[in-house]
C-alpha cells in the first residue's frame, strides 16, 4: 500500500518454456503485496500470470498461452484487483511434467469475495481437456461463486499463431468480450 505510483507493464512479448523451478515460473509475477500495477496488451508464451497478496492491480487485454493455469493466491478482500478483457489459452504440459494440464487457474486459499466482482469479460480456452476446471468448480460451478458471469469458454480464433500472430480473427468471441487486437510485430521494453 506504499507505492504512491502505478507502474504499467504494457506491449510486451514475454516467453518463458524452462521447467519449473518454483510454483510456476510465471511470465509476470506479482508477489508478496506488490500492488498499484496496470498491465495491458502483453503477450505471455510458455507461462501466464500470478497475483498474490496486493491492492489495486489491473490486468486488462493480455493474451495469455501457455501449460502453466493462472495462478491466484491468496487475495485480500477489497483488493480492488481488476482482471478483464484477456484471453487465457491452456494447452500442453508444463515442462517437466508428464500430463497435460487440465486447470485453468492454480488458486491457493482464494476465496469468492468483494474482489470477484472485478474478474469479468476474460475468454478460457483449455486445448488439452475442452472444459473448465478450477481446482473442483466446472464453469458453471466457477461462475456462480461470482467470478466471470460475462466471459465465455470457447476457441479464441487466433489469426496465425505458427509465426506468432497471436491477434483474435474477426469471428472470434474475444470480441464479444470487448478485447481488442494489439500489434504483434514491435514489441519492446
Amino acid at each position: 500500500l506504499d507505492s504512491l505510483e502505478t507502474t504499467v507493464v504494457r506491449h510486451n512479448r514475454i516467453a518463458n518454456y524452462r521447467a519449473s523451478i518454483s510454483a510456476g515460473n510465471w511470465t509476470i509475477d506479482l508477489d508478496d503485496g506488490s500492488s498499484r500495477y496496470e498491465i495491458y496488451d502483453n503477450l505471455s508464451l510458455g507461462s501466464t500470470l500470478k497475483l498474490r497478496d496486493g491492492f489495486r492491480r489491473t490486468v486488462w487485454n493480455n493474451v495469455f498461452v501457455s501449460a502453466v493455469p493462472l495462478g491466484l493466491h491468496v487475495w485480500p478482500e477489497a483488493s480492488d484487483d481488476r482482471f478483464f478483457q484477456n484471453v487465457i489459452v491452456v494447452a500442453g504440459a508444463r515442462p517437466g511434467a508428464k500430463e497435460a494440464e487440465a486447470a485453468m487457474i492454480r488458486p491457493i486459499r482464494m476465496r469468492a469475495g468483494d474482489w470477484a466482482r472485478g474478474f469479468d469479460r476474460n475468454l478460457y480456452c483449455n486445448a488439452n481437456t475442452r472444459t473448465f476446471r478450477v481446482e473442483d468448480d466446472d464453469w458453471t460451478a466457477w461462475r456462480a461463486r461470482g467470478f466471470d458471469p460475462n466471459s465465455a469458454f470457447a476457441h479464441p480464433r487466433f489469426v496465425d499463431p505458427s509465426v506468432g500472430d497471436y491477434r483474435v480473427r474477426a469471428d472470434s468471441p474475444a470480441r464479444a468480450i470487448g478485447f481488442r487486437n494489439f500489434a504483434m510485430d514491435d514489441f519492446g521494453h
